[in-house]
C-alpha cells in the first residue's frame, strides 16, 4: 500500500494503481482484518484503505465510474 502511495506522489499513476491493486489481491481477512490477532497495528483495515486511496486516485485521473466502484467497495 505504501509503495502505491509513494508512486502516486511521484506522479507514476499507472504503477501506483498496479501496486494498490496488488495490495488488494494479497489481502487475507483471516490475517489482516483489524479485529484479528488483537487488532491492526495501524488501526485500519488495509483493504479498505487501499480501496479508498484507489478511489481517490482514479477520480483524479478522470475515471469517475471506476472511482465510484472502488469507493463503494471501501465503504462496504
Amino acid at each position: 500500500m505504501m509503495m502505491g502511495l509513494a508512486l502516486d506522489d511521484l506522479g507514476r499513476f499507472v504503477e501506483a494503481q498496479a501496486s494498490l491493486e496488488q495490495s488488494i489481491s494479497l489481502y487475507n481477512p483471516d490475517i489482516h482484518r483489524p479485529d484479528k490477532l488483537g487488532g491492526s497495528l495501524y488501526g485500519q483495515d488495509p483493504r479498505a484503505a487501499c480501496l479508498s486511496y484507489l478511489g481517490s486516485m482514479l477520480w483524479c485521473r478522470g475515471y469517475s465510474d471506476q472511482a465510484q466502484v472502488r469507493s463503494q467497495e471501501a465503504i462496504a
